[in-house]
């Protein structure tokens, strides 16, 4: 019976010592970067985000198409192959988006007044991102494509400036609160430069949108003085809701926050990226 014993355990020391040798020829991790262009834009119509000139006898509308998902990217991932064709893959990434625009103008040659409102609008977004790896070794290179989930934490900032004939008006709103979701598919191929370092390139589509649940305005200032130590609460924060009701015969409260719809912006994107891969 003793010796049975000691059999077993040899096995099963044999089994995990084979089991960690197999763990180690299919694990791997990548670290990289790339630039997201913009795909399946939309207008921003609810913020009034599109550009107009107003003069005195005209006025112009010029619409703007946005994608916030527009931006630098940097990430990681660690991944396991299964076996010669399939793995999986579980990455993280942090988006620095681009800032969009918009411009609205007035301009009177009657009256002589002026006035030019910026409106300006960026994003951040932390991301991880669960896939599935198809892959197809062919010598030292191995085309592969992805398809998976992918999963955000992120923030909004919209800047508005007033400037008119005589005063100028800065203000910054915040955004935050909720889980962007959406999906994700690559096609690339990686390049072995030796047993445990390849280098990739692949091209990344993204389908995701965002819909945050507050928005804080965190900077009001005319002409460089600070007033928004006295606004109230109702007046610098947004609560983002799917419904609510407004009541004609009850005031609502300055110490809560003011409620709004929620709103969903456009995060999709067609990227370049480029890393290092290095298999364990």
């Amino acid at each position: 019976m003793k010796n049975n014993l000691i059999k077993s355990l040899l096995v099963l020391l044999y089994a995990g010592i084979n089991f960690n040798t197999v763990i180690a020829q299919g694990a791997y991790f990548t670290v990289g970067t790339g630039y997201n262009l913009p795909t399946s834009t939309q207008t921003l119509d609810g913020m009034s985000f599109y550009n107009e000139t107003i003069t005195d006898n005209s006025t112009t509308y010029q619409q703007n198409y946005v994608s916030l998902g527009k931006g630098l990217n940097v990430g990681g991932a660690f991944g396991y192959i299964f076996n010669e064709h399939i793995g999986a893959e579980l990455g993280v990434s942090y988006l620095i988006g681009s800032t969009w625009e918009s411009v609205t103008e007035y301009n009177s040659n009657f009256s002589g007044s002026n006035m030019k409102f910026t409106n300006q609008i960026s994003s951040k977004m932390a991301r991880v991102n669960p896939q599935i790896v198809m892959s197809f070794e062919s010598n030292r290179i191995t085309p592969y494509a992805k398809v998976g989930l992918m999963l955000g934490a992120g923030s909004m900032t919209v800047n508005g400036l007033l400037n008119d004939n005589s005063s100028v008006t800065e203000q910054t709103l915040f955004y935050t609160g909720g889980i962007a979701t959406g999906f994700t598919t690559t096609i690339g191929a990686s390049v072995a430069l030796n047993d445990k370092i390849s280098f990739f390139g692949d091209l990344n589509l993204v389908n995701m949108s965002y819909s945050p649940t507050k928005g804080v305005l965190t900077k009001y200032t005319e002409d460089g003085l600070d007033l928004l130590p006295s606004f109230d609460l109702i007046d610098k924060e947004i609560q983002f809701v799917d419904s609510y009701v407004e009541d004609d015969n009850v005031q609502p409260a300055i110490t809560e926050p003011a409620k709004a719809l929620k709103m969903k912006f456009p995060f999709s994107s067609c990227g370049l990226y480029f890393g290092i891969k290095y298999t364990l």
